[in-house]
């Protein structure tokens, strides 16, 4: 395509005899500029090269060295992040729209500085506070039974069940 382009400028510009001129200047008022023709041609340098290596050198060392500034900036952690039981853990692998970015909600062991140890399907793993998310849980929804150590429903009386289903379905009684 560049090949073709760049051909097709050389064609462009290139004289009719019959016309005395180019199909680019019938057509656009003016020559096309060709790639060689965008730089201006400058005097080769004639001065001392001892005398430019020595300025040059001059040049460089006065150039001020960046050093790389350390920062000591704490990155954000939630004040109650020390009450938090389950958390969300980021998948920070390459997915597509229809996969999660968050995975399950894990159950956290341990709070350090910049990591958390969670329960992740029985083995113990370190995950770093950035990956992390809190997990809320409410009143109808699964929680792992700290006592039993398998997952149940809390226990609601058969009333708030129908009230909440009489809520839902409009059928709300005054």
């Amino acid at each position: 395509q560049l090949v073709r382009s760049f051909t097709s400028g050389i064609v462009r510009n290139a004289v009719k005899e019959n016309l005395q001129h180019s199909p680019a200047e019938l057509l656009y008022g003016t020559t096309l500029t060709l790639p060689g023709q965008m730089f201006e041609e400058t005097n080769s340098f004639n001065g001392d090269v001892n005398d430019y290596v020595t300025r040059l050198k001059r040049f460089l060392t006065d150039i001020p060295s960046f050093t790389r500034k350390l920062q000591n900036v704490k990155s954000f952690v939630p004040s109650d992040i020390n009450y938090w039981t389950h958390v969300f853990v980021r998948n920070d692998a390459t997915h597509n729209s229809l996969n999660y970015k968050y995975t399950e909600p894990f159950k956290v062991l341990l709070i350090k500085d910049k990591t958390m140890t969670l329960d992740m399907h029985g083995k113990k793993e370190i995950v770093s506070l950035d990956r992390k998310k809190k997990s809320y849980f409410n009143q109808y929804s699964c929680h792992e039974n700290e006592d039993a150590g398998d997952t149940s429903r809390h226990n609601l009386k058969q009333s708030d069940i129908q009230n909440n289903e009489s809520k839902v379905n409009g059928n709300t009684q005054f």
